[in-house]
């Protein structure tokens, strides 16, 4: 029966969804710490015209020098940076991730034509290419719910476009002398971009070992072997020269990963955030889905058996590194779009890939409900990608339970953004012992003038004891003590949660607040920054001047006096000691101090978690408890699940008799946090 306009027309709209779905998960707030440490390198790179030979961003790496293959990389990042700032950052990624996309799209199209054009199913009315834009679209949605996890602004996206251009090319190679004019320059800004450049020795090696006319000849296979030598020896023009080539293994090898638990370096199924994130549950299904396909699409010449190898091999380091799943989905999507598309062949009765033998019509009730099904199903595709689009654009994607992928601009609300502009602003100096996601803010922020203790790269360069030393002081405040004080350090910034008032690096964090020689010079929703008396950062501790009239020495706070020091350590306030009534029975000065320091942090950020409550709790202290309600009902509405605004609030309406907005708090803090209710 022929298509009507509106049936023929849900193919370009499947597509369109799908492109979409690609829009609404690639631009998102930057969310990876490494993207800053990406372009710090870059930018050094770029300021002194050179490679740098010892590491200058840590004073603990012993003169060790950074195997940076992603050189290159981080130089692109660096440059765009400093054009347009995270929301170019975005947008590159954005570019770059869509070429990939679009060339593996005009791959699977080609494919899913020439299947058509092979079967005879080229009737207008018949809709094979509309069924075809259907898989298509299905198979990317597929790969971007997969994949989007490492949709990252750093130089492991530009991964994601050479895979599909050497896998493009390969596809319609015709001889090998266009061949190497592509694929051998390709492969040398792979390697001077990231370190997945191994990859095009494993591509071009599969095309090469299931091609028959590799074979054939002598000659044949004597001009395979050159082709493959020469692409491996063009990676050794390369700042490091050919031990670069080595670096992917040596990087990966097990010693190296020791210790690490960052989800991405995990195999797939080893437990924790990446079994039950949603890339993983789609990344199960799509190999399903290809598997399922796979046989009959290389049995019928859909497939090609190189090809066939290359998913087998990233399938095997998406099952070892979870990481390597988003380069397996988006090789597999011509592989999944075949086998839908057979699917829905097979259910409207256009034979190519159908059994149909033509025996009588005892199988035409069977038949019949295959086509109505395989009607349905483009349907419920497109009805999929709907809620998907729509879903993503009002909450976000879930990636796992407490994280979604938000569309937007900038860096997100849970980086450190706030204590990176004020390291610039207040222009923090010297050695600084960060937490290991913040050192790259740091450098970012403020490099030269300061470097770190520990980044990112951790064990790539930073010698095992030094690694170790950092997690030892994390927990315990007596380590924490000894590094602090062996390797003169001036600054410490520390993470934060503003909902449970506690820090990760609890260890650090009770050293620093019991230890006189530190002040607290900053404070927001993601981090504590303390800075140590006679250090490079003295200025900030010493220029405002004490309060004669303080019997506990607080110095006086911004504002207080003309001329005054830009910023002023806190004194009065720690949020890591913080507990209900904290002011009760407290001297009228130390309320004052405490008063005037909660302003001062209301004023930095009207939408701080941390400066709500401590702000009512200031006004509570101060007599003011009708006032309170403000912060609290704003903390409450950031979020409704602090236990202390819960708390604090449910205290306010017993005081003014509404009992039963207070039984209504306390069932929820019950409910959110049983058996910690206090007293």
């Amino acid at each position: 029966m022929p298509r009507t306009e509106g049936e023929r027309n849900l193919g370009q709209v499947t597509l369109g969804l799908a492109a979409l779905l690609f829009l609404l998960l690639s631009i998102t707030p930057i969310t990876n710490n490494d993207t800053w440490m990406h372009v710090v390198k870059g930018r050094w790179i770029v300021e002194n015209m050179a490679y740098p030979d010892a590491d200058p961003f840590s004073f603990m790496t012993g003169g060790r020098s950074d195997t940076a293959a992603d050189w290159l990389g981080g130089v692109v990042l660096a440059l765009v940076d400093r054009v347009g700032g995270a929301n170019g950052l975005i947008l590159l990624k954005t570019i770059v991730l869509a070429a990939a996309f679009l060339l593996i799209a005009r791959m699977t199209r080609r494919r899913l034509e020439l299947r058509d054009v092979s079967a005879g199913a080229r009737d207008a009315d018949s809709g094979p290419r509309d069924a075809g834009l259907v898989a298509l679209a299905s198979s990317l949605g597929l790969a971007l719910i997969v994949a989007h996890v490492r949709f990252l602004e750093r130089p492991e996206m530009f991964s994601f476009l050479f895979l599909a251009f050497f896998l493009d090319r390969l596809d319609r190679a015709t001889d090998l002398r266009s061949l190497a004019l592509t694929l051998i320059p390709a492969q040398w800004l792979w390697t001077q971009t990231h370190g997945s450049f191994v990859l095009g020795y494993a591509l071009v090696g599969l095309w090469f070992a299931f091609r028959r006319t590799t074979w054939s000849s002598v000659g044949s296979a004597a001009r395979a072997c050159l082709f493959f030598i020469a692409l491996v020896a063009v990676s050794a023009i390369h700042p490091e020269g050919p031990r670069v080539i080595l670096f992917p293994f040596t990087h990966l090898a097990p010693q190296e990963m020791e210790g690490l638990s960052n989800f991405e370096w995990e195999p797939l199924f080893s437990g924790g955030v990446a079994t039950w994130s949603t890339a993983t549950l789609a990344l199960c299904l799509q190999a399903i889905v290809l598997v399922m396909g796979a046989a009959t699409l290389v049995r019928r010449g859909r497939m090609q058996a190189w090809e066939a190898g290359v998913l087998a091999l990233l399938l095997l380091l998406a099952l070892r590194h979870h990481r390597n799943g988003a380069l397996f989905a988006l090789a597999a999507i011509p592989g999944v779009a075949l086998t839908i598309r057979g699917v829905l062949a097979r259910g409207g009765g256009g034979g190519g890939d159908g059994d149909d033998d033509g025996k009588g019509d005892g199988d035409a009730p069977a038949r019949s409900f295959a086509r109505t099904l395989s009607g349905l199903i483009p349907l419920a595709i497109a009805a999929l990608l709907v809620a998907a689009c729509a879903s993503t654009a009002v909450r976000g994607w879930p990636i796992t339970k407490d994280a979604w992928k938000r569309p937007g601009f900038g860096i997100a609300r849970t980086a450190p953004v706030a204590g990176m502009n004020f390291m610039r602003d207040a222009e923090i100096k010297g050695r600084g012992f960060t937490a290991y996601t913040f050192a790259s803010y740091a450098l970012y922020a403020q490099y030269p003038e300061v470097t770190v203790f520990i980044d990112s790269r951790n064990r790539s360069i930073y010698p095992p004891e030094v690694y170790r030393e950092y997690q030892s002081a994390r927990t315990d405040k007596v380590r924490a003590l000894t590094l602090l004080g062996k390797y003169d350090i001036d600054f410490a910034w520390i993470p934060f949660d503003a909902r449970t008032l506690q820090s990760p690096m609890a260890g650090v964090a009770e050293y620093l607040r019991r230890e006189d020689r530190w002040a607290l010079v900053h404070i927001d929703d993601n981090s504590l920054l303390y800075v140590r008396e006679g250090g490079a950062n003295d200025a900030l501790i010493h220029e405002a001047p004490r309060d004669p009239n303080s019997a506990h020495g607080i110095r006086l706070q911004l504002g207080e006096r003309a001329g005054g020091a830009k910023y002023s350590p806190y004194r009065a306030i720690d949020p890591l000691g913080y507990r209900q009534g904290l002011l009760d029975g407290r001297p009228d000065k130390e309320r004052a101090a405490f008063d005037r320091e909660t302003k001062r942090l209301m004023g930095h950020d009207p939408e701080s978690r941390v400066a709500l409550l401590l702000r009512a709790e200031a006004l509570i202290a101060g007599g003011f408890p009708v006032k309170a309600i403000v912060p609290l009902d704003k903390l409450l509405a950031l979020d409704p699940e602090h236990p202390y605004g819960l708390l604090n609030r449910a205290s306010l309406a017993r005081t003014a008799g509404d009992f039963d907005l207070e039984e209504e708090l306390v069932a929820r803090f019950k409910r959110l946090y049983p058996g910690k209710l206090p007293d």
